[in-house]
């Protein structure tokens, strides 16, 4: 769900803004910039820069925490409990090794790889910052992901789909809403802050990876107790 939601994001943003102008929310994120069509364009011409760094991302990044259900499911299905649970807590550090140096060369290379594009400095100066964001969190995403593909190999989708569209709905929309119609911070800030939000998913799937819910024979739906691995 999680993979397909940023690939789709690559190609709904652009299409979206190409129909009609941003919504008034928006509008008045970008100073210097008229609402409607102007507004419309720049966001569009920022979105056409990121993409193209945010699609090798994710075909670095994205593609561990499947291979860490992959590894999980596997685990799981030859009932070898006690290998899952030992290899639960190295993989999700290797996500978050190995989306950590992605993020510390997209970090750097922020600032210039705007510059492969002829356009304006207030569209480089907000795609780098947008960028150094996205850099920022990766560590954190790759712990999110990485937890919840872990639970779902043990069946529980349904928490996948919670810490999914219903947190991104519940959670991420409502502060995004309260930040811009109430505080009136800036673009860059108010996503900030709403990425941010991705901390608390972090911790529930931790708590939830130690509390060993998602070892369970996937066949049967039942949990295993702790050292008890069938053999």
């Amino acid at each position: 769900m999680w993979k397909a939601n940023k690939l789709s994001g690559f190609y709904r943003g652009p299409a979206a803004l190409r129909a009609r102008p941003p919504p008034a929310f928006l509008q008045p994120l970008i100073p210097g910039f008229r609402p409607g069509k102007p507004t419309s364009d720049f966001i569009l011409k920022v979105i056409n820069k990121i993409t193209l760094f945010g699609a090798l991302y994710l075909a670095i990044v994205a593609i561990m925490p499947i291979l860490v259900g992959i590894i999980i499911g596997n685990l799981l299905g030859a009932e070898e409990y006690d290998r899952a649970r030992n290899y639960c807590p190295k993989l999700a550090a290797l996500s978050c090794a190995a989306s950590a140096a992605v993020g510390v060369v997209m970090f750097l290379v922020a600032p210039y790889a705007p510059r492969l594009y002829n356009t304006s400095h207030e569209i480089m100066t907000l795609a780098a910052s947008l960028m150094r964001i996205c850099a920022f969190m990766l560590p954190v995403h790759a712990v999110v992901n990485a937890a919840y593909w872990t639970i779902r190999a043990g069946g529980r989708t349904y928490i996948t789909m919670l810490s999914d569209s219903v947190f991104t709905w519940v959670v991420s929309v409502s502060i995004a809403w309260v930040l811009i119609h109430k505080t009136g911070l800036p673009l860059v800030e108010a996503y900030l802050f709403v990425n941010l939000a991705d901390l608390i998913k972090m911790v529930i799937g931790i708590v939830l990876l130690r509390r060993g819910i998602w070892v369970r024979n996937i066949v049967t739906g039942e949990e295993i107790a702790a050292g008890n691995a069938a053999g």
